[in-house]
């Protein structure tokens, strides 16, 4: 596993309101939660 880096947004007040992440990272966490998601409706139309 991999750690992802990332970058806090902060506003004025110095409180956190984003986080920045490498493009790339995003598709491959998004790719992630989607197969994810698919294998779990595959098992419960098997189940």
């Amino acid at each position: 596993m991999s750690l992802i880096k990332k970058k806090y947004i902060f506003n004025k007040q110095h409180n956190k309101i984003a986080v920045q992440i490498l493009v790339d990272t995003f598709k491959q966490n998004d790719e992630i939660l989607e197969n994810y998601a698919l294998i779990q409706l595959m098992d419960e139309k098997q189940g």
